[in-house]
Formats: C-alpha cells, structure tokens, sequence
C-alpha cells in the first residue's frame, strides 16, 4: 500500500480526484460515501480533524444522506501529511474553478473539474489501473479502509479506539 500512498500523494490533479480520495481513505479510514459526501467546512486544517456527519448518495442521484448509521457521525483525527495533501487539493480545486467560471455551493471536497462527485466506478477503474501501473494487488476502496485500521492496530492503537476511528 506504500506504492499506492506515495503515488496518489505526488500526483495531485483537479482532473483526477480519485487519487485525492484513496489518499484520503488510506489516511482515514473513510467509507466511499463518506469520503465523496465530505464538505469544506468538515475539515479543520488547524485542529487536525474531519468530521463526518453525511455521506453522498450515489443511490438517488446525489446530494447528501444520513451516515450509515448515528455512530457512523464522528470527529476524527487527520495527520499533516494529509493535511498537506488536502491543502494543495484545494489551492488547486479553487485555482481551476476561479479560471473556468465553476461553482461549488454544496462546497464539496471532492467535486471533479466536470462538476461531479466521481462514481464508485470511476474510483475503482482508477485503483485498477493503479494496481497494473504499480505492479500491486487490485484492491477495492472499502479494502482501504480495512488497510487503514490493519496499520492502526500495527502502530499500537487500541482496537476500540481503531474501531471508533473507522
């Protein structure tokens, strides 16, 4: 997973947010709905925390939904490689949008340079073609947040506090 993690951190490109979001994930623990659902004003660049409080709807056409469930809501810390990593997402987001005239009212993370919150498809295709180009296992995104909670419990974290997390 270190190939796919620096991959997706030193090619950061409004045209290819899905590297942007398996960063994220690999850093979080984020479910996919989660991760497209998220918002600016959930991200806190000065205390290190997302909070997640909605999820995208890929089921009804988009917008927002509740989170899979109420303990789904939840306050999480982020590292400052991530931080890094969502700060040069947004200059460049916000660099893109200024130029060609696009709006962002829902203020989402991880709107594309079409105006579109990518697809699960779209994610997975980008992680397949990773996987060749890295010579890796294919993965699927939930299988990032598994990742995530495998290297938790490696460093030493609780596996409540883990389980809180993810």
């Amino acid at each position: 997973m270190k190939k796919l993690m620096n991959n997706c951190r030193n090619d950061i490109r409004v045209n290819n947010v899905s590297k942007v979001m398996i960063a994220t994930a690999l850093y979080t623990g984020m479910r996919l709905a989660e991760v497209a659902g998220l918002t600016w004003n959930c991200v806190s660049f000065k205390k290190l925390r997302i909070k997640i409080n909605k999820t995208y709807n890929y089921n009804k056409g988009g917008g927002f939904k509740p989170t899979k469930n109420y303990s789904s809501n939840r306050t999480i810390d982020i590292n400052p490689e991530l931080v890094s990593i969502l700060k040069e997402w947004r200059l460049k987001q916000k660099e893109y949008f200024l130029a060609h005239g696009i709006k962002n009212p829902e203020n989402y993370v991880f709107l594309n340079d079409r105006q579109h919150i990518i697809s699960y498809n779209g994610v997975k295709k980008e992680l397949d073609k990773l996987a060749v180009q890295l010579d890796i296992k294919s993965v699927t995104f939930h299988a990032l947040r598994h990742t995530h909670a495998s290297f938790l419990i490696a460093k030493g974290v609780f596996p409540y506090i883990t389980f809180q997390n993810a």
